[in-house]
């Protein structure tokens, strides 16, 4: 996808559990997707494997900065919730329209689904409930500097 003859970059921000790989899934005509979790299920055959993580992101960014620079559209699908990263990463891009997706969802609700993805044997990662509240609060703190990073903000209640 382009907008103003640029590619179009999206980041997801959400906690864990709250629907933004579905999301993409179901709402991706045209763009190239940027998972972790998928990086790390290449890597050490296991999305949950945490052990490295700068491996895992300099893949990620690595696909990311290709495809736009290739003029593709890009979605980077993970929680987003550092914020300093966030900046970093949004200001080394090449020219792009940047939107940021924001998943509003309970940390309670969103770490049901995880359960219940886990119960079903759904290949995702296993999130504990502490870390999907500690996710919610961090992004407290990010999505309020989104409008200063990103061409557009989208909130998506999931």
């Amino acid at each position: 996808m382009n907008i103003n003859n640029l590619p179009v970059f999206i980041m997801s921000f959400g906690v864990s559990g709250s629907g933004k790989s579905t999301y993409i899934r179901k709402n991706n005509a045209d763009n190239f997707v940027v998972s972790p979790d998928a990086i790390r299920k290449e890597i050490f055959g296991d999305v949950s494997n945490q052990s490295d993580k700068i491996r895992v992101w300099s893949r990620a960014i690595g696909r990311i900065e290709g495809a736009l620079l290739l003029k593709k559209g890009v979605i980077l699908d993970a929680t987003n919730t550092d914020k300093e990263k966030v900046i970093e990463l949004v200001s080394k891009l090449p020219k792009c329209y940047k939107i940021a997706w924001v998943f509003n969802a309970s940390p309670a609700l969103a770490f049901d689904r995880i359960q219940r993805d886990l119960w079903l044997n759904k290949d995702r990662s296993n999130v504990p409930k502490n870390v999907v509240f500690e996710q919610y609060k961090l992004l407290q703190d990010v999505i309020p500097i989104l409008p200063e990073y990103f061409d557009k903000v989208v909130n998506i209640n999931s």
